[in-house]
C-alpha cells in the first residue's frame, strides 16, 4: 500500500477493521508525510467526523500500526514537526462526543477503480430511498458496471473492428458514477454522452454536482448532456450507439417502460448494444425481465457475472465495497432478436 492508496481508502470510508487488516498484511511499511496526514484527517473530519473518530481510535488502540505499518516523516528534517501521537490524542478528545451521522447526511465518497481513475461522488450513503427515487446513493451494481468498464475491451464489444467514437446514453443514472467511470477511461473515444434519469430534480442537483466534482466539462471534453428521460414518455436521443444502465431491473412493475425504452434505442441504426448491470435479488424477477424483453423483440446474454468471475468479485469486495456482496451481479448484453 502506498501513501495515496492509504488516503483513498479513508476518503472511500473504508471500515477501520478492513483498513487494519490491510495494513497488517501489507509487505512494506507505508511512509506518510506528517503534514499531509494531518491535512487529510482534517478533510475526513469535515466530511464525516464520526468516521474520523473511529479511524483515530483504531490508530490509538493498535500500537503496532505506528511502529510497524505506518511511518510518519516530516518533509523538512531540520524542522521539528508535531508529534503524531499528541495530534491523535488531542483530536480524539475533541471528537469524543461525536455520534453517528444522521442517515440523511450527504458526503463526498471517493471511489478508487485504479490509481488513475478515482471518482468523487456526493451521495447519501446510508439512505436507501427518498422522494420516490433510489438515486441518492451508489449501489453495488453501479460499482460492478464501473469495474467492468475498467477491465473489458469496451470498444471491441460495441464496434468490433470499427473504432469510431462512442455516443453514450446512460438511463437511470442516479449518482452518475457509471458515466463518470466511462468518461475517465474512454474520454478520447467518446463524442457525446447523454446522462439521464427520470427525476428532474436529481438531474439538476446531485447529478450535475457530481459531474462538477469530477471536472467533467474540462477542456477537450466530449459533448456531455444531463437531462431527464422518463421511459415511455420522453424521446430517446438520436445517434446513440451504446446504452448503459445499472440496477434498473429491481422492480418488475417498470419492466414494460424500461424494455420499451431499450427497444427504441436498439431500433436506431447506430445502436447495436445495451449493457445492463443487474443485482440478482430475485431469480423470478430476472425471469420476468427476460420475458418482457422478448415481448418487444429483444434478447439478452450474460457477458460476465460474480457468480463465476471470482476476480471481479474479489475486486468488488476488496477495493470498492469492503464487504461481501449482498447478491450476485450480472452484466447483460441486450440486443434485438
Amino acid at each position: 500500500m502506498d501513501e495515496d492508496l492509504f488516503y483513498d481508502r479513508l476518503h472511500q470510508r473504508c471500515p477501520r477493521e478492513y483498513l487494519l487488516k490491510e495494513l497488517e498484511t501489507n509487505e512494506h511499511t507505508v511512509i506518510l508525510s506528517v503534514s499531509r496526514f494531518i491535512n487529510e484527517m482534517e478533510l475526513v473530519q469535515a466530511a464525516n467526523a464520526y468516521y474520523c473518530k473511529t479511524i483515530i481510535k483504531a490508530l490509538l488502540d493498535n500500537d503496532w500500526i505506528l511502529s510497524e505499518a505506518l511511518t510518519m516523516a516530516n518533509e523538512d528534517e531540520d524542522e521539528d514537526g508535531p508529534e503524531i501521537s499528541d495530534y491523535l490524542y488531542e483530536k480524539y478528545i475533541e471528537l469524543l462526543s461525536t455520534g453517528k451521522p444522521d442517515p440523511t447526511m450527504k458526503e463526498i465518497i471517493r471511489y478508487r477503480f485504479d490509481e488513475n481513475v478515482k471518482i468523487n461522488i456526493e451521495e447519501t450513503p446510508n439512505l436507501i430511498s427518498a422522494a420516490s427515487t433510489t438515486g441518492f446513493r451508489t449501489w453495488e451494481a453501479a460499482l460492478y458496471m464501473g469495474d467492468f468498464l475498467m477491465h473489458e475491451p469496451l470498444l471491441e464489444l460495441v464496434h468490433g473492428d470499427d473504432k469510431k467514437k462512442l455516443n453514450v446514453l446512460e438511463i437511470g443514472a442516479g449518482t452518475g458514477i457509471v458515466s463518470l467511470v466511462l468518461l475517465h477511461k474512454y474520454r478520447e473515444y467518446v463524442s457525446k454522452m447523454y446522462v439521464t434519469d427520470g427525476d428532474s430534480d436529481l438531474v439538476e442537483t446531485q447529478l450535475r454536482r457530481n459531474f462538477e466534482l469530477n471536472d467533467a466539462w474540462r477542456e477537450q471534453s466530449p459533448d456531455i448532456r444531463l437531462q431527464r428521460l422518463w421511459w415511455g414518455s420522453d424521446r430517446v436521443p438520436d445517434e446513440v450507439n451504446l446504452v448503459v444502465a445499472a440496477d434498473v431491473t429491481y422492480d418488475s412493475t417498470i419492466f414494460p417502460e424500461l424494455c420499451q425504452c431499450l427497444a427504441e434505442c436498439l431500433a436506431m441504426s447506430h445502436c447495436k448494444v445495451c449493457l445492463l448491470s443487474a443485482t440478482i435479488r430475485s431469480y423470478s424477477t430476472d425471469k420476468e425481465f427476460a420475458q418482457e424483453c422478448h415481448k418487444v423483440g429483444l434478447k439478452y446474454s450474460v457477458v460476465t457475472s460474480t457468480e463465476y468471475d471470482r476476480n471481479s468479485e474479489a475486486r468488488m469486495e476488496e477495493s470498492l465495497l469492503f464487504k461481501p456482496l449482498i447478491a450476485p451481479i450480472r452484466i447483460y448484453k441486450v440486443v434485438r432478436l
